[in-house]
């Protein structure tokens, strides 16, 4: 979403967008279309597909081979195209980045690096565990790549100030005037009545129901969540007696096999699979609580989650510490957990339960929402700053 709410508002102010992507879906693990096409989305955006062999794990030499690929078309296709008056470009991935630094210092362009992950840090115990020792001096290559990047960028830019610092104890320097820190945020889109009723039969049909106090998870079942405290707890409520908790897990991703098998015979946890944008605002829109269940040693400062339980009113009940936690407890608008600890998620959610705590929680993060992480403001914010680094590197007669 980020780089799509940049890219259209930056053409709706005039700007020549042209927008390189990979034809894989990393999230869905399918292909977008045929690689080496180009699609127009308005006459001032158009989407270059690079062509990506794909994978089917998000921790594997298949995605490092996939990545590399990418890159390479991007290098070799973008010395056709007319030289760019700026370039935005985000971490990860830092095979393409690295192709647009080297671009960018070839041709004299000005270059913004966008951290939106702790890449390779945030991955490097994930990645050594699972594919062994030896890939530790494929991760000690990709972190000088990294501090090289990072070092070389014009400007740096990040979804949280832990995030920028991170970046800049990297590249080895202070904050500067073409750095800053802007939120991921979240639009806030209303589905259409059809889309309603089309989401609404797609829920109910997955198990859903309206009439229970919901608990929801959104998002892709990867490494970095865990919902094993959330199943434990479910097993525990239902084994109580108490039939109202529902806990509705939406999403999809290498893990989604594992979790159905652990709330195989639960019938007070619903996976739905992946949903629609339009059934996720259906679904926020029906439930009580909101989940960001991550991993122990998650290292995601203010994840696109939240604003998005934000947006929605919903408590949140998150097992992030760090910038995450700090602005629950600062906006009143939800609780944290000790991640992996199924006691410290029941202990949580308990006091959760009751309806006014629910409802204040929810309204205090609607204000934080509308105050702090509407994209309109965010996003307005971000292209001024690019805008204002692309007129500082060149002469007026090219702005």
């Amino acid at each position: 979403m980020r780089c799509g709410i940049l890219a259209e508002l930056l053409a709706r102010r005039g700007a020549q967008v042209t927008w390189w992507s990979s034809n894989f879906d990393h999230v869905t693990k399918s292909f977008r279309g045929a690689a080496d096409q180009v699609l127009e989305v308005s006459p001032n955006l158009h989407i270059h597909l690079l062509p990506g062999r794909g994978y089917r794990s998000n921790v594997s030499l298949a995605r490092i081979r996939d990545q590399r690929q990418v890159a390479a078309a991007f290098a070799r296709r973008a010395e056709g195209e007319p030289r760019p008056d700026v370039i935005f470009s985000c971490l990860p991935t830092l095979e393409v980045t690295e192709e647009a630094v080297r671009f960018a210092s070839t041709h004299r362009v000005p270059i913004v690096v966008d951290i939106r992950d702790l890449w390779p840090d945030a991955y490097a115990s994930v990645v050594a565990a699972v594919l062994g020792p030896l890939v530790r001096l494929l991760i000690q290559g990709e972190a000088r790549r990294a501090r090289r990047v990072l070092r070389q960028a014009t400007g740096l830019v990040a979804v949280s100030n832990a995030y920028l610092a991170w970046g800049l104890e990297k590249a080895g320097r202070t904050r500067g005037v073409h750095d800053g820190v802007f939120p991921l945020g979240y639009p806030k889109v209303e589905p259409s009545a059809a889309e309603r009723a089309e989401a609404t039969g797609l829920l109910e049909r997955a198990g859903v129901d309206r009439g229970k106090t919901i608990c929801c998870f959104v998002g892709a079942l990867g490494r970095s969540y865990d919902l094993g405290p959330v199943i434990t707890t479910a097993r525990a409520v239902h084994e109580c007696g108490d039939r109202q908790l529902q806990f509705v897990i939406a999403g999809d991703g290498e893990r989604k096999p594992h979790w159905e098998r652990a709330a195989a015979g639960l019938p007070n946890v619903v996976l739905t699979g992946w949903l629609s944008s339009a059934a996720i605002g259906v679904l926020m829109g029906w439930s009580a609580v909101a989940l960001a269940a991550y991993a122990p040693g998650a290292t995601q400062g203010l994840p696109n989650k939240v604003f998005e339980y934000l947006s929605a009113g919903l408590p949140i009940l998150s097992s992030l510490p760090g910038e995450t936690a700090h602005l629950l407890a600062q906006h009143g608008c939800g609780l944290s957990y000790r991640a992996g600890d199924a006691a410290s998620f029941a202990a949580a959610l308990e006091q959760l339960r009751l309806p006014e705590r629910r409802r204040e929680m929810g309204q205090n993060g609607s204000r934080c929402f509308e105050a702090l992480f509407s994209t309109v403001g965010i996003y307005d914010a971000l292209v001024c700053h690019i805008e204002d680094i692309a007129a500082s590197w060149h002469p007026p007669s090219r702005r």
